[in-house]
């Protein structure tokens, strides 16, 4: 009980080490956003080039049809981890914001006990 009450006194511990695994986080997390934005505008610009060979004439809807399914699959994986992604990257973002509230908060030994 007593590394629990430390914990409790003294939060620090706890945002330190946040901190720490959070800090070799964001590298990797801005990384993968990054690579997942690339890949997901390379599959656009592809749709676009086939939308307009479609409308030249170049390409039939029956080839469209059997060559997108894995197109778009792939599209709805990179997005739905894009998403995942965003959500990560705000959950650092209210870390962040929990630790400031803890650097303004007292101890919980200056808080009178009942």
């Amino acid at each position: 009980m007593g590394a629990v009450e430390q914990i409790l006194e003294n939060p620090d511990i706890v945002l330190a080490e946040l901190r720490r695994l959070r800090a070799s986080e964001t590298s990797t997390l801005a990384d993968e956003i990054d690579r997942l934005q690339a890949e997901i505008k390379q599959l656009d610009d592809q749709g676009k080039r086939i939308v307009k060979l479609f409308a030249l004439g170049e390409i039939d809807e029956s080839w469209i049809t059997s060559r997108s399914g894995p197109v778009t699959a792939k599209l709805a994986n990179y997005r739905a981890e894009f998403e995942n992604l965003r959500f990560q990257k705000a959950a650092a973002a209210d870390m962040t914001v929990l630790e400031t509230i803890s650097k303004q908060q007292p101890p919980l030994s200056a808080v009178p006990q009942e």
